[in-house]
């Protein structure tokens, strides 16, 4: 058995890095995890304010700002990424809803790959009154880490009805044989 099939690869270790630097704003709640205790004061804190602000029938900042980025200029979008592999190949899954081919990129840079796009609002000149505003228009970049064992050059991608399909071959590993070391005892004279 390979041992480095029981330690996955670290998909996002360049995007990490590059959040340090990159404004991140995900507009959709899910499922709750935080990433650390910080990360569970800022949602708690944002819930009291929220609290706070319903408790005197006003809507939250936090959710007029949400509302009204879109019309503020261009926001950050984080698509959600599904990655899986077998044996043979590496697959990544990437929902791109409104993307279109023309406005996505998809670059391999020193072991890293670097997905891009921009989902454009359409401006109308005809005036609406908006009661909700939920789609999310702006710029996306996500940055994975290619694996060791992927094969750079038979990287491949296909957009689909809003999802991006990367497919990259698996090198085939080289196993390599253990051997047992004899030990010696060492003689105290």
């Amino acid at each position: 058995m390979m041992v480095s099939k029981l330690n996955p690869w670290n998909w996002f270790k360049k995007e990490s890095e590059q959040e340090k630097t990159l404004p991140v704003k995900q507009t959709e709640r899910g499922a709750r995890e935080y990433a650390s205790p910080l990360d569970h004061f800022h949602a708690e804190f944002d819930r009291m304010v929220d609290s706070m602000f319903s408790g005197f029938g006003m809507p939250s900042p936090r959710r007029l700002f949400d509302a009204a980025s879109p019309m503020l200029g261009k926001s950050v979008i984080k698509p959600k990424v599904d990655i899986y592999g077998t044996d043979k190949e590496y697959v990544v899954e990437v929902d791109l809803p409104g993307i279109e081919e023309k406005d996505l990129s998809v670059e391999l840079k020193d072991d890293v790959l670097i997905l891009s796009a921009e989902k454009k609002h359409e401006e109308k000149t005809e005036e609406k009154g908006y009661y909700r505003v939920e789609r999310s228009y702006g710029s996306f970049r996500r940055v994975l880490n290619v694996p060791d064992d992927a094969d750079k050059e038979g990287i491949n991608a296909k957009l689909n009805k809003g999802v991006l399909r990367i497919t990259m071959p698996r090198n085939k590993a080289i196993e390599t044989e253990s051997r047992k070391i004899a030990i010696e005892s060492s003689k105290e004279d």
